[in-house]
C-alpha cells in the first residue's frame, strides 16, 4: 500500500495503534511513496515474570530529505504516549546513536540493541494473543489463539 508523504503514513499509523483491535491483526507494515517506513506490532511480552501487552516498534524510515523535520522524534513520541494504554513499548534494534542517546535519555531499559519501557499493568498469562519474547533466547509460555 503506497501513500502519498511520510507524513499521511505516520498519522495513519498512530490511528492504527489508537484504534487496534486484536481481531484485525497485530501487525502494521506499510511503505509510503516517497520512501518512509513503519512497521509496527502489537504483542505480550513476558519481563520479570509477568506479561505485558506491548507495542513493538520494528523498523521506522524516514526518507532523508525530511529528517531534519523532527518526524522521527514527533511520531515516536506520540507512539510512547500511546503505549500508556497497552502497558508496554519495545524499539527493536535500534543502532543508530541518536536515537541510542535519545532513548537512554527518556529512561527506556536497554536490553542488546533494543530498548523497552513498562508503561501499564501486567495482565494474567490466559489472555495472551500472538506472545514475542522480551528477552532474546527466551522461550514463548504459550499462545491461545483466538
Amino acid at each position: 500500500m503506497s501513500y502519498r508523504c511520510i507524513e499521511a503514513l505516520m498519522i495513519n499509523a498512530l490511528d492504527w495503534v489508537d484504534e487496534w483491535d486484536p481481531m484485525k491483526g497485530h501487525r502494521f507494515q506499510r511503505v509510503s511513496s516517497d520512501g518512509g517506513v513503519v512497521n509496527l506490532a502489537v504483542g505480550d511480552i513476558d519481563h520479570d515474570g509477568m506479561c505485558y501487552r506491548a507495542l513493538k516498534i520494528f523498523d521506522v524510515v524516514i526518507p532523508s530529505e525530511k529528517r531534519e523535520q523532527g518526524l522521527y522524534s514527533f511520531f515516536v513520541h506520540r507512539l510512547e504516549d500511546m503505549a500508556f494504554s497497552f502497558g508496554a513499548i519495545w524499539h527493536e534494534q535500534v543502532d543508530n546513536p541518536i536515537l541510542r542517546d535519545r532513548h537512554i535519555r527518556y529512561k527506556l531499559r536497554r536490553r542488546g540493541h533494543s530498548f523497552y519501557k513498562i508503561t501499564g499493568s501486567p495482565h494474567p498469562r490466559r489472555l495472551l494473543v500472538g506472545l514475542s519474547a522480551l528477552h532474546q533466547g527466551q522461550q514463548p509460555v504459550g499462545t491461545i489463539n483466538p
